[in-house]
């Protein structure tokens, strides 16, 4: 089917993986049952919580897309959780990521087009989330579509990059969510984007 989020699992670090099959999401708040650019965390109890774009009544992007999430124990049957995540009134809030970091959850979604930079929000429960600033306005041709992950001492997003810087991967790291050491480019082609 169109746009589905699918799953495969290793149990060996990535060296095999399960065939890819598709996730299920019940208890959607709209008509519409798509979910899309997918985001995946883990709880402290060790459930798995996904956060991802929907729109409640269509399946195109208009200013209804906000950020959701879901929780599974099994990371394939996952069941909606109450509310938006992230919702900015009469604009569209996709592509989340989310990371654990600190002692607290970063959320993360390109402001516009993704060379625009990105919301920056933090939250202490993972489903409420208060508004930091802007990070990464004006990079030299970023996209700022991509993934936070916790890398031990510090906390680094993953993006992608136009022509300009031959279509390559970039991150950008900190040690507090707030202040960004810059962009480091890799020798490495292709999109940080999650779908």
């Amino acid at each position: 089917e169109w746009d589905r989020i699918g799953v495969r699992f290793s149990n060996d670090n990535g060296a095999t993986w399960t065939p890819h099959q598709p996730i299920n999401v019940t208890g959607f708040p709209g008509s519409s049952d798509r979910a899309f650019d997918p985001t995946i965390t883990v709880t402290s109890t060790g459930d798995y919580r996904l956060y991802f774009s929907y729109c409640p009544e269509t399946v195109m992007l208009d200013s209804t897309c906000d950020t959701y999430s879901a929780l599974s124990t099994d990371g394939i049957n996952y069941t909606m959780e109450s509310g938006q995540r992230m919702d900015i009134l009469n604009k569209e809030v996709i592509d989340p990521a989310v990371c654990f970091f600190n002692g607290l959850w970063y959320y993360s979604n390109p402001v516009g087009a993704p060379t625009e930079g990105a919301r920056s929000a933090t939250s202490v429960d993972a489903l409420n989330f208060t508004i930091l600033d802007t990070i990464g306005e004006s990079g030299p041709g970023t996209n700022w579509t991509g993934n936070l992950i916790d890398n031990g001492t510090t906390m680094r997003f993953y993006g992608g990059s136009d022509n300009a810087n031959n279509n390559t991967i970039w991150w950008n790291e900190t040690t507090d969510g707030l202040n960004w050491t810059g962009y480091n480019w890799t020798n490495v082609q292709g999109s940080a984007a999650k779908d």
